[in-house]
């Protein structure tokens, strides 16, 4: 065992010996079913590295909103074979359940291993065990806290393949091993699954159960992808719009058939299902934004599923309270549309 594997295991043996009782519980402890019927409703922070201030947390409260995903990069050297979470960031994870709990939140954690779901990660054996390491740690470091929700194994996961059922494969045998690896520490926690590539709704025409208790499986509604994603890479710089009429680029039947997509995996499967992320970038003209985040919220709604919009106070470009289309303005403004739908819907939740 070389000197980094020496590391975790004895960091493994001292959390186990260690449990955080410092940080308040909310409620009781979830379970895969408390996610239907649209029960949880939130918001994605997409790395807590860099903290939220607890005027940010107080604002995201006053939402309604009861549930936060929270992003947790993982980091490692170019030449490196494990990976590390550093202690600050833990540290800032432990802070931030901790505020949100105090606050009636519930958080489940999603890990983020430095952009390796695209690459690296599925060619050595060496990162997948590390990968594995870093989550029953934080595994055995949660498991008596109820406040923590649930695991999302990984984010948007991009492995290999000639076809997407080949790439969809791969992925849900490393998630079983990763499901049954958890629970060998925290036999009852929640387990978050996306689909393979990018969990788009798409990626779900090859989607499969895991035979694995108490699983969400979840997706990020971001489709279609040229019309969310417009101005934010460089080879989608054309302008479209959404809405209702003949006259938009884009339609609510479009959206919805897109969608059904995973409706008709949950139907058949019997499953509950999580929206991860969803949104649309601010400038989308003629105020595609609001329409687009309405539907997308009644759908999701109709569906029972619960959903956290990407995200809050974060990269501008997704800010739902600001009250522009204009990439040039950036203040916030509690009565901006998006966010007026959102602290609607949020509100009517159950906490």
């Amino acid at each position: 065992m070389n000197r980094s594997c020496w590391r975790i295991a004895i960091r493994l043996c001292l959390t186990t010996l260690t449990l955080i009782t410092f940080l308040p519980a909310v409620a009781y402890e979830i379970t895969a079913n408390d996610f239907r019927n649209s029960r949880f409703r939130g918001f994605h922070i997409e790395d807590v590295s860099s903290q939220r201030s607890s005027a940010d947390l107080d604002a995201l409260a006053s939402t309604g909103a009861n549930m936060v995903r929270i992003s947790v990069f993982l980091k490692r050297c170019n030449e490196c074979v494990s990976y590390d979470l550093p202690q600050t960031d833990l540290n800032n994870l432990d802070a931030l359940i901790h505020a949100l709990a105090a606050r009636s939140i519930y958080a489940f954690v999603v890990l983020r291993p430095m952009g390796d779901e695209r690459g690296p990660l599925w060619t050595s054996s060496l990162l997948q065990k590390s990968f594995i390491m870093q989550w029953k740690l934080l595994a055995v470091r949660y498991r008596n806290l109820q406040s923590v929700a649930g695991f999302d194994l990984l984010n948007e996961p991009v492995p290999p393949g000639r076809t997407y059922e080949d790439r969809q494969s791969m992925w849900l045998a490393y998630a079983e091993t990763l499901g049954k690896e958890i629970r060998s520490v925290d036999p009852r926690r929640v387990l978050i699954v996306e689909s393979a590539p990018d969990a788009t709704t798409s990626s779900f025409n090859n989607m499969k159960t895991l035979p694995i208790d108490n699983v969400v499986y979840s997706f990020h509604s971001y489709s279609p992808f040229a019309l969310t994603h417009q101005g934010v890479l460089k080879d989608l710089s054309k302008p479209l719009t959404y809405g209702t009429t003949p006259a938009m680029n884009v339609n609510r039947g479009e959206l919805y058939k897109l969608l059904s997509i995973v409706d008709l995996f949950a139907t058949k499967n019997n499953v509950p299902i999580l929206v991860g992320e969803f949104s649309i970038a601010r400038w989308a003209p003629q105020g595609s934004a609001p329409r687009y985040i309405s539907d997308s919220v009644d759908y999701f709604e109709a569906k029972g599923w619960s959903w956290m919009y990407h995200d809050f106070r974060g990269w501008p470009g997704w800010d739902s309270e600001i009250d522009s289309e204009s990439p040039a303005i950036t203040k916030r403004s509690p009565h901006a549309p998006v966010m007026t739908i959102l602290r609607t819907k949020m509100r009517n939740s159950s906490k």
